[in-house]
């Protein structure tokens, strides 16, 4: 009989502790929880959004030399499309995903590769300018890589701020 009230007696002092334990487990995961989020935003890094408007300014402008069939030397020295690569780098320094920045980088060398296969011509398209063949296949990785860079941001952006 003793045992059997010392065995009950016990039950009901572990259940005492059973608020606490539930409290400090969800104090745990709630410090869990923000540390991820904090984590996440770190990662996406300041000014998301302008990141963004660099991509999709790239992405069109890679889409506007696919849709020309290349452009000539001249075509680059347009005021939006001279620090096209400069912007992204600056903005790509402030980040601290890899993915995110291996993807927004090769975006940049792209850009660069697309300006140095440019043949050198005047800024209308005369018979004499040749589209080059590098100069498009740099073109088609920009806009595959910004699409990458972009898929990212949204990934991220869903995890940290519940935007889709």
């Amino acid at each position: 009989m003793v045992a059997a009230a010392a065995d009950s007696s016990t039950w009901v002092d572990l259940l005492k502790f059973v608020p606490g334990w539930l409290a400090f487990l969800r104090t745990a995961g709630t410090w869990i929880y923000k540390g991820r989020v904090r984590r996440r935003k770190v990662a996406l890094g300041p000014d998301d959004d302008v990141l963004r408007q660099e991509l999709t300014a790239a992405r069109k402008q890679f889409k506007a030399i696919l849709a020309q069939g290349g452009v000539p030397m001249a075509w680059f020295d347009d005021e939006e499309r001279v620090e096209t690569a400069q912007r992204l780098l600056d903005l790509t320094r402030r980040r601290q995903d890899a993915d995110l920045r291996r993807y927004v980088l090769t975006v940049c060398m792209s850009w660069e590769r697309v300006s140095v296969y440019a043949p050198v011509g005047t800024g209308n398209a005369s018979a004499a300018f040749e589209p080059s063949a590098l100069q498009i296949a740099s073109a088609e990785h920009g806009v595959t890589y910004v699409q990458k860079a972009l898929t990212r941001m949204n990934e991220l952006e869903s995890r940290t701020h519940g935007r889709s």
